[in-house]
């Protein structure tokens, strides 16, 4: 009887140990980021002035093989490392804006002894508020390389449509894909990169 408790209570133990959340390490940033980019931001026909430009890099590691398993053998899961660094926005001109951006702003590292976690910069996303919505043109890390100019359509009714608050507005890059009765309401925010290091 006394075996069969202990046993009962090394399952329990082993259950909840199983279920406890898994302690994170501390991510690292890259000091020395050697890929790094230039973006221009331009704003044509807003409605208003659009205000506190902040920026924010997107970093993920794909191959989630080098992060243990959480969440019990019941419901073996694993998440994949994620991590997001800000950035400044510079104002260079009216209705112009500047910033610097890395591809490689975080270091590959064993973090968890399972082999190396590899990130990679899945989008750079450049935010600026309108009356109430928040518009948040965006350049994927291929766009990025790409150095070509993006343009992205916003409807100028978005600008001060303040029950949605402040919610992320990403806009279009398709101009046909907003109504017939906005087209002659469309504002543009374009982006356009260049790499400043070899």
């Amino acid at each position: 009887m006394l075996k069969q408790q202990v046993a009962v209570a090394a399952m329990a133990f082993g259950a909840l140990t199983a279920c406890q959340p898994m302690k994170r390490p501390e991510y690292q940033q890259n000091p020395n980021p050697k890929e790094r980019y230039e973006i221009t931001m331009t704003i044509q026909g807003a409605p208003g002035p659009l205000t506190d430009p902040v920026g924010s890099m997107q970093y993920l590691v794909p191959d989630d093989s080098c992060v243990p398993e959480t969440g019990g053998p019941m419901n073996p899961l694993r998440i994949n490392p994620k991590k997001w660094i800000r950035y400044p926005i510079e104002k260079v001109a009216e209705n112009v804006y500047r910033a610097e951006v890395w591809a490689d702003g975080m270091v590959d590292e064993d973090y968890y002894g399972l082999g190396i976690c590899k990130w990679t910069l899945v989008q750079t996303t450049l935010s600026l508020k309108g009356a109430s919505v928040r518009f948040t043109p965006d350049l994927t890390l291929r766009e990025l390389r790409a150095q070509k100019p993006k343009t992205i359509y916003f409807s100028k009714r978005a600008y001060d449509a303040h029950a949605l608050g402040d919610t992320p507005y990403s806009g279009n890059t398709q101009r046909s894909y907003f109504g017939q009765e906005v087209q002659d309401e469309l504002f543009t925010i374009a982006l356009t990169s260049r790499r400043i290091s070899l």
